[in-house]
């Protein structure tokens, strides 16, 4: 098995924090479903597949806010290869500073620092809010008369009971987290 990469990340610049405006996504608590069939087993698994990827979501935020230091030209991300200084890859952001310099060991310097670079807090935070978006879309739809449907409010029910695979999908890139269930493999 190769060594895993390492990258000597050295900000120019203290943190300060991101001044980024989110959708902080639906409430904490109960959803609509626990409160009508508290205990049951469909309850639970809905509820756990909702609450993990609330919170992997608010991890993937609060990081890529916490890799900026003064403001949003800070989160935007691009790798620059110092051909005539020393041949080294580094990434700088928006307002042309220094995020880091890419010393990977198992790889080729140029390829990561523009992985890095494509995966950069401004890219995070779009993500993390079109993630928050679908799980808002994917919700248990009802009836007029608040009875609830054991359907997708944007699937309509099709050959799947709810959570639809689209939540179970959305899980998927966490499978390796230790909170991460077999059960919500779609």
């Amino acid at each position: 098995m190769p060594e895993p990469l390492q990258l000597d990340c050295q900000p120019r610049l203290p943190h300060w924090g991101c001044q980024w405006l989110l959708y902080p996504g639906p409430p904490a608590g109960p959803t609509r479903d626990s409160t009508r069939r508290a205990g049951t087993e469909q309850e639970t698994y809905v509820n756990d597949l909702v609450q993990f990827l609330r919170e992997q979501y608010d991890e993937e935020a609060d990081a890529a806010r916490q890799a900026c230091w003064d403001d949003d030209a800070s989160g935007r991300w691009t790798a620059h290869h110092r051909e005539e200084y020393d041949g080294r890859w580094v990434i700088i952001d928006g307002m042309d500073e220094g995020v880091t310099e890419v010393r990977p060991q198992a790889a080729d310097d140029g390829p990561v620092a523009r992985h890095i670079a494509r995966h950069d807090p401004a890219r995070v935070l779009r993500e993390v809010e079109a993630k928050r978006r679908i799980l808002r879309e994917h919700r248990q739809d009802s009836l007029p008369d608040g009875i609830d449907l054991e359907e997708c409010y944007t699937c309509g029910g099709v050959n799947e009971r709810w959570p639809c695979p689209t939540l179970r999908l959305l899980a998927l890139p966490y499978a390796d987290h230790p909170n991460y269930r077999q059960k919500w493999k779609p």
